[in-house]
């Protein structure tokens, strides 16, 4: 049975070789610049943003010109912010901590203006930006989801347009309909990573000893990715691109890069240089790259070719 496995896994990589080839493998930043981690591209796919391993800060790397700019340097701030459509904003969560009790505000940042705001003063349970359209921006405050309206310049309490899900207390949460309800749709655990689809139609999640997950909406399996870290949906939903990492308890040992296609419900290593410990990877706006980060703090980025 383990030779027929084996047998098996090759020829889904030969398979899937025809469909996703790395074409390029470029190292984005040196030691010079610090170490830095979980990159996200901009809309426009000429920058980077990137913060530091505790999420501490946030920094933008422009590739055209190579260069590395400070944004700020607040707690949290680098935990998942959200760009605005256009790229000229960038939303996120800023913490801080009284009587051993976090507090959080949510702020933006306009690279136009070169000037930060406050949208929501600071107050406990608030989580990073979820969602970001044209005029609003969805968070949770406890266990309600509020929209900042950014023409208005208030928040209100009602339900995004759009369905989100939130995790709260090790529980998936899914806001649908008007309503907000428990999700956990392979029952109580440590929800992880959880995000929806590019169209809306379904939720990828990990969790914790049982692996990493696709369902529709309303909880039917539709996907099993192993125990797949990290996981993020490619821009046109046809793809998962996640980490598979090993570590002794305490040091991460060894992280390869796999990509999962819906189609075919496989997966397939990206074949990188075996001395990186490739981390969080996430897609490029127009689904050609991923970025990465190594296990001690460097800026990577593959160029793919997609048949």
């Amino acid at each position: 049975m383990k030779y027929i496995l084996i047998f098996l896994f090759l020829l889904t990589v030969t398979a899937l070789s025809q469909e996703i080839v790395v074409e390029n493998l470029s190292q984005i930043t040196d030691y010079n610049a610090g170490t830095l981690f979980y990159p996200q591209f901009t809309p426009d796919n000429k920058a980077l943003i990137l913060t530091s391993e505790a999420y501490a800060g946030l920094w933008i790397y422009d590739l055209n010109f190579n260069s590395l700019t400070m944004i700020n340097n607040h707690l949290g701030s680098g935990y998942y912010p959200q760009f605005s459509a256009d790229g000229l904003t960038v939303f996120f969560r800023t913490d801080t901590y009284k009587d051993n009790l976090k507090y959080s505000d949510l702020r933006s940042y306009s690279f136009v203006e070169r000037k930060e705001q406050v949208l929501f003063p600071a107050d406990r349970f608030v989580s990073q930006p979820l969602s970001v359209t044209n005029n609003e921006i969805s968070y949770s405050k406890d266990t309600q989801v509020f929209i900042y309206q950014t023409q208005a310049k208030e928040s209100v309490k009602r339900v995004s347009t759009l369905p989100l899900v939130l995790i709260e207390n090790s529980n998936l949460m899914l806001q649908q309909n008007g309503e907000k309800r428990l999700f956990n749709p392979l029952g109580s655990g440590n929800y992880l990573w959880a995000s929806i689809s590019p169209d809306n139609s379904q939720v990828l999640f990990h969790l914790a000893g049982k692996g990493t997950f696709i369902t529709d909406l309303s909880g039917n399996l539709l996907h099993q990715l192993g125990n797949a870290h990290a996981p993020h949906f490619s821009p046109n939903g046809r793809f998962v691109v996640y980490m598979m990492d090993k570590d002794d308890g305490q040091v991460v040992l060894e992280s390869k890069l796999f990509v999962y296609s819906l189609a075919s419900k496989t997966a397939t290593e990206l074949t990188l240089d075996n001395s990186l410990i490739c981390m969080y990877p996430r897609w490029s706006p127009d689904g050609k790259q991923i970025a990465f980060n190594t296990s001690d703090g460097l800026i990577y980025i593959i160029d793919l070719k997609i048949d």
